[in-house]
């Protein structure tokens, strides 16, 4: 943790101080544009060669000429967060697609048979070769302390977790072989904090 916190200042120091330095470059060329547009229509006035009137839009127009360069210069930062999140996205996009499976779950047949399940989060095995027989009908309840894998069970059932050994059958049929519509349509898992809508809505029924 120490050495990847380390590495993950030094990257973001480096942001920074490009960022820093790009915003300085630009100011200066912003308020030095400016500085030198107030200078010159200061001393084309004094020699008459523009008017009063001249003179104060040249000084008011130096300073606003500059304003989209500085608004780029305080967008930089925005923009290379966009940008390293797009490329997130597009190897996200480049991944192959996992082969489709056929076989569907019958709502006839939705016994579960889980025989020698064993999952785990990197090293630390939470589910050790466990057995468990669901009937198709009635309410089946997986009780146990925090963190001894009644999440992770709802979670490969649901298709969710998938690096799992052993055999999980739902109706005769292995999970790894089914495809995830008919997963999805036969199987709903509903966690403790669920929502459909995070504010009000209304139905208007016409």
């Amino acid at each position: 943790m120490r050495v990847e916190s380390e590495h993950f200042r030094k990257i973001t120091m480096k942001v920074l101080t490009m960022q820093l330095n790009s915003v300085t470059i630009m100011d200066l060329i912003a308020y030095g544009g400016a500085a030198l547009g107030v200078v010159l229509a200061a001393g084309e006035y004094s020699r008459g060669s523009i008017g009063f009137g001249g003179c104060f839009a040249v000084i008011m127009l130096s300073a606003d000429f500059f304003i989209p360069m500085r608004r780029l210069g305080s967008f930089f930062h925005v923009a290379m967060n966009g940008m390293a999140a797009s490329g997130r996205l597009f190897r996200i996009l480049d991944l192959p697609e996992p082969e489709q499976k056929q076989e569907k779950i019958s709502p006839d047949n939705c016994t579960i048979d889980i025989s020698a399940l064993r999952f785990s989060y990197g090293e630390r095995e939470v589910l050790h070769g466990i057995d468990i027989h669901i009937p198709s009908k009635g309410m089946t309840a997986v009780c146990g302390v925090s963190g001894c894998g009644k999440s992770t069970i709802a979670n490969i059932l649901t298709g969710r977790n998938k690096g799992y050994s052993g055999s999980v059958k739902i109706g005769g049929t292995e999970l790894s072989e089914i495809s995830e519509e008919s997963l999805m349509r036969n199987i709903t898992y509903v966690s403790h904090n669920s929502y459909i809508f995070g504010g009000q809505f209304a139905i208007i029924c016409k």
